[in-house]
């Protein structure tokens, strides 16, 4: 039997009307489901200084509907990274984005409150290669036909960066052909007296001014001040300068304690390359005293700066 028009037309509507119902349903559902979705976001609970590393613990989580978190706030991975800096004071309740918090290291840390921060430049082939960084301590020589003094000794790097525009290769950053080519800053602190007196040595012997490696032995014992007075000159004539005297051309690395001296030796009373077992009683051969020994001149100068500036207080 053939159905009448108007019960196919009203199977049409009924069969509209739940396809809108099931959207409409879809829709208050999903709105439903967003209202009780939430995220989080954080705000500083404290207040934190100018150049300050921020860290997860000074951080307080505010939870918000989805989509209510200000887009800039930096979240919990980037802080937890480490490396985020204030890049001026900020205050509890604040929010970390990029217009108030960098990568910026302190590079104060490591240094007494009281003292200053400056710069110089030297280039890496009269700075060890270059190989100088954050971190290590070095001592600045200044030498010339005349002789060498050293006017400032055991001095900390807080940071180095290296200017490769005079390289002769810009991507061989660590090779010795670019090496020779780098001009590198150094970033120090002192005293405002002895940072006066340290550019005043840059000003008068720049291109003398030669850096080297503190020795090691300036990690566990104070440094031997005595040793850097005065000024070195080698002359015609003078008794040639062994310095095979207590090296290993085998690079052997020694057992150290926990605050790096030496707990072992190795027996060789030989000379460089001279491997000659020590015989019972005898010690090992020493490079202490050595150049001094040798014949090198060392003479007092009352035009070098003081004994004040030789360290950085």
């Amino acid at each position: 039997m053939a159905k009448k028009p108007g019960m196919k037309n009203n199977t049409f509507l009924a069969g509209i009307a739940v396809v809108l119902g099931l959207g409409i349903g879809g829709i208050v559902l999903a709105l439903f489901l967003n209202l009780w979705q939430t995220e989080t976001y954080y705000i500083l609970k404290e207040d934190v200084p100018s150049r300050a590393q921020v860290t997860p613990e000074m951080l307080e989580p505010i939870s918000v509907n989805k989509g209510g978190a200000p887009e800039a706030a930096l979240g919990l991975d980037e802080v937890q990274a480490g490396g985020v800096f204030t890049a001026h004071p900020l205050l509890a309740g604040d929010i970390l984005t990029l217009s108030n918090v960098g990568s910026r290291e302190d590079i104060s840390v490591g240094i007494p409150d009281e003292w200053v921060i400056t710069n110089f430049s030297v280039g890496a082939d009269s700075a060890v290669g270059g190989r100088i960084q954050r971190g290590y301590y070095f001592d600045m020589l200044v030498a010339d036909a005349d002789g060498g003094f050293y006017p400032f000794v055991n001095m900390l790097a807080l940071d180095t960066t290296v200017d490769l525009a005079s390289a002769s290769s810009s991507d061989a950053a660590n090779t010795e052909e670019a090496q020779a080519g780098q001009t590198t800053q150094y970033v120090v602190g002192m005293s405002p007296e002895n940072a006066a007196k340290l550019h005043n040595v840059m000003a008068k012997y720049g291109s003398n001014v030669k850096l080297v490696i503190s020795p090691r032995q300036n990690e566990y014992e104070k440094p031997q001040i005595s040793d850097y007075e005065g000024v070195f000159a080698y002359n015609t004539g003078d008794t040639p300068l062994n310095l095979g005297e207590g090296t290993d051309y085998t690079f052997t690395v020694l057992e150290r304690d926990e605050f790096g001296r030496l707990t072992e030796e190795l027996n060789n009373c030989g000379d460089g390359n001279a491997v000659i077992p020590c015989a019972d009683g005898e010690e090992p051969s020493s490079s202490s005293n050595t150049d001094q020994d040798a014949g090198s001149e060392q003479t007092p100068s009352d035009a070098l700066p003081s004994e004040e500036a030789t360290t950085a207080p």
